[in-house]
């Protein structure tokens, strides 16, 4: 079996990616509207370069996980689209493309680093917490965290013993 492989999005994932994060959205909600969605059309268009990543998990010539990266302003950015196949959840593939994009992040010079989920999406939330997302704000159903890049460097540089 080939081993999992993160890398940058490229124009031939596109329907492949697409569909990825469509089956997720239709699997958390009821009522899904695949239109309402529509930098999913164009992904290479939607997240240009050099201000936004867009990352895919690849097994065996198959994409199962999808996370991007937004920078909103010159110190902040927003993960958006993080979506990992159904049948490959729970095996830190998803750990794996947030601690990527939060080194991507601090990589460009990025110090704040938000993302939000509903409030019912047990799976990110637990997911958010674990990389050291902190939530900030809870309102219209959404739950929003927000990660210091900067503090979190230094953590990282001086355990606590």
């Amino acid at each position: 079996m080939e081993a999992l492989r993160i890398r940058p999005f490229r124009p031939d994932d596109q329907d492949q990616a697409r569909a990825l994060v469509l089956a997720g959205l239709a699997e958390h909600f009821e009522h899904f509207d695949p239109v309402r969605n529509p930098d999913l059309v164009d992904i290479a268009g939607s997240y240009p370069a050099p201000n936004n990543w867009f990352i895919v998990a690849e097994l065996e010539s198959s994409l199962i996980g999808t996370a991007a990266l937004i920078r909103e302003t010159p110190r902040r950015g927003r993960i958006v689209r993080m979506s990992v196949a159904a049948d490959f959840r729970r095996q830190g593939i998803a750990h794996r493309m947030v601690e990527m994009l939060i080194q991507t992040a601090g990589d460009n010079g990025m110090s704040l680093l938000v993302v939000e989920t509903n409030n019912d999406w047990l799976g990110a939330i637990q997911l958010y917490s674990q990389c050291g997302f902190t939530p900030v704000d809870h309102r219209n159903g959404e739950l929003h965290f927000a990660m210091d890049l900067a503090a979190r460097a230094n953590n990282e540089s001086h355990p606590i013993n």
